[in-house]
């Protein structure tokens, strides 16, 4: 099963992912700010909403259980909850974005309770992207 999961701050305006860094002291694994450009070449386009998030595994989706995804974020973010809080009493937008591939041969996606209680002490939504498997 592949799985990556990641928390989401987002704001138009004045809010801005450099507050967000700032504030907490945790680098994202991706950011950029109103009217910065996203994606690439000629796809490119200017953002009308900042971004600011912290994945694991960082660079793409892997071979790990999401329940393991969700503590390696939550586990960095434990200690800054009460910024994040903050952070959208001031209009941020949070949310955890989780993906998921799987086969219909594999097993079920597992949480844990322990994950649960993580996930209740901070800000945003959990919002699960599953695909199959096409290969």
């Amino acid at each position: 099963m592949l799985s990556q999961a990641t928390f989401r701050m987002t704001g138009a305006d004045d809010l801005t992912a450099l507050r967000i860094s700032e504030t907490t002291r945790i680098r994202p694994t991706y950011a950029h700010e109103v009217g910065g450009v996203v994606g690439n070449g000629t796809t490119g386009r200017r953002a009308a909403e900042m971004t600011w998030q912290v994945s694991w595994p960082e660079k793409a989706p892997r071979e790990v259980e999401l329940a393991a995804a969700i503590d390696v974020v939550a586990d960095r973010l434990l200690p800054v909850r009460e910024v994040l809080w903050d952070l959208v009493g001031r209009g941020y937008v949070a949310n955890w974005f989780c993906f998921i591939e799987t086969s219909g041969l594999e097993h079920a996606v597992e949480l844990e309770r322990r994950s649960f209680e993580k996930l209740l002490t901070l800000p945003g939504g959990l919002w699960l992207d599953v695909y199959p498997d096409e290969s």
